[in-house]
């Protein structure tokens, strides 16, 4: 009960009570085997998992590959099955689904310079798009492990 200028205010909360049971399964793939790497991204889209650049074996990597969880295999997205300007190999970058495409921005590439470009994939065409220069305003600055 809150009492406010001489006026009674009824105030409830309502709370919702949601479980969710969460379980890890192994999937593995004799087709595509990665080799391990840290500091890429992973982004979704519907039922296709995607992993973009990182440290493979010590080294920045801006390969593409498309995990299919319902047939459970990889595919390789690599510069030979992609039209458009492959972004250069980079780590620490960050990558968001839209819609049918994924942004990857910013990261550090294997020379050690901070990046602030933007590159577009659309995964219907199997396009690579540099959108680094704006229409408008200021691009952000460079960075990294964001």
């Amino acid at each position: 009960l809150v009492v406010a200028l001489g006026v009674v205010c009824l105030c409830q909360v309502a709370v919702a009570r949601i479980e969710v049971s969460v379980s890890w399964e192994l999937y593995s793939s004799a087709e595509v085997q990665l080799p391990p790497r840290q500091q890429h991204a992973m982004s979704s889209i519907g039922d296709t998992i995607f992993l973009f650049g990182g440290l493979a074996n010590g080294t920045a990597d801006n390969s593409l590959h498309a995990f299919s969880t319902t047939t459970e295999s990889w595919q390789d997205l690599s510069a030979a099955t992609v039209t458009g300007p492959v972004p250069r190999a980079r780590y620490g970058h960050g990558m968001e689904a839209i819609g049918e495409q994924l942004l990857v921005f910013g990261g550090i590439d294997s020379n050690g310079t901070v990046l602030n470009d933007l590159f577009v994939f659309d995964v219907a065409s199997k396009t690579w798009t540099d959108a680094s220069v704006p229409a408008q305003g200021t691009p952000p600055a460079p960075r990294h492990l964001h």
